[in-house]
Order: structure tokens, then sequence, then C-alpha cells
């Protein structure tokens, strides 16, 4: 199956280098050089992955990635940033991202995480889709359609990582199947300290 893939990079040499490779292991490659350009077209098309320069004119990544994720786009990102302290890989991780490489990097290292994260959006894709409604875990009720989450009366406000749920396991409750192991990935509900990654 064909993926269709959206690179945004203003540097035109590396956006081609990466267009080639990407078209090299099967992907459809759509190659836009500015922010804004890229963000009508990540909001207005449906792709399976977005890879995207944290450097932008127009609209920088980050931005983007937050205005998708708050637009409820999900499409998983792969951000690309010369910027290599932490405190900029988790702002781009917090805002929606789902991965990252630091230029410059090596474009293999690059497939082989956009292959890893194609192959977790055919998993899930690829099995039977069915309509969940809200389930209980003690107090906290989970609404996987809406991909909400409330604490007894409280409602939980989550990043857009956070709220990105893989239902893909299933059991049976009361003579209905349901998906109940929604790994929320979710750092607001986490105990401090604990590795949600």
């Amino acid at each position: 199956m064909t993926r269709r893939v959206l690179v945004i990079e203003d540097n035109a040499d590396l956006g081609k280098l990466i267009s080639l490779h990407l078209e090299d292991i099967g992907c459809d490659v759509r190659l836009i050089a500015d922010g804004t350009s890229g963000f009508q077209e990540a909001r207005s098309r449906q792709y399976d992955l977005i890879v995207l320069d944290i450097m932008l004119p127009g609209m920088d990544g980050v931005e983007i990635c937050r205005k998708l994720r708050g637009e409820e786009v999900y499409t998983p990102i792969v951000m690309l940033t010369a910027r290599s302290s932490e405190v900029d890989r988790v702002l781009g991780l917090e805002m929606g991202a789902d991965d990252y490489v630091t230029k410059p990097f090596s474009i293999h290292e690059l497939l082989a995480r956009v292959k890893a994260l194609l192959r977790r959006v055919e998993s899930f894709g690829g099995k039977e889709q069915e309509t969940v409604g809200p389930f209980q875990l003690g107090t906290m009720t989970i609404d996987v359609e809406k991909r909400a989450v409330q604490v007894g009366d409280v409602d939980v406000q989550l990043t857009a990582r956070s709220s990105t749920s893989w239902c893909t396991s299933r059991s049976t409750q009361g003579g209905c199947t349901r998906a109940r192991n929604c790994s929320i990935r979710c750092g607001a509900m986490a105990t401090p300290g604990t590795n949600t990654r």
C-alpha cells in the first residue's frame, strides 16, 4: 500500500533528498517549503505521516504542530530540528510531535523512524474498527471516540500528544466487546516520576 507523506522543509536540497529516499521506500511524497502553506496542506488533505522542519518561514514547526493537534489532526509527525537542547526536543513532543531527528542526521535513521511510525499506522488502521462508547476505570471516564477523559466531574485537559489513543487490544465485558487497553501515554495523568514514553 502506498503511503502519502507530507514533507515541510525550507532547505530545497535537503527536502529533495528526503523526498527521493521516501519515494524509494514506496511513499507518495508532497514537498512544501514554507510553514504557512505546509500547515494549510496538512489540515486540508489526508496524509499518513508528516516530516516537519522546526525552523520554517511563515510559521515554525512547533506552531504548525500545535495548530494541527488543536484542530484534531492526528497524523503522525516526525520533527527535524537543528536545536539539540532537551528543552527544544521536549517542546516539540509536548506540542504533539510523535518523534524527532536532530540535524545533521543520517538519512537511514530518518527512514527507520518513518518506517516505524508507518508500521504503527498500518497496524492500527488495518484492524476492524468499531464504535466504542465511554467506559469507566475507577473514578475515570474515558471516551475513546472523543479522545476525552473525565475524573469525577472534572474534565482533564490533555496535550495533543497525550490524547493520541491507540486502542489496540480488546476484552469482553457483559457480553460486549470493547476497546479496553487505551495506552493514552498521558503525561497529564501519570504519577510524578513515572516514565510514560
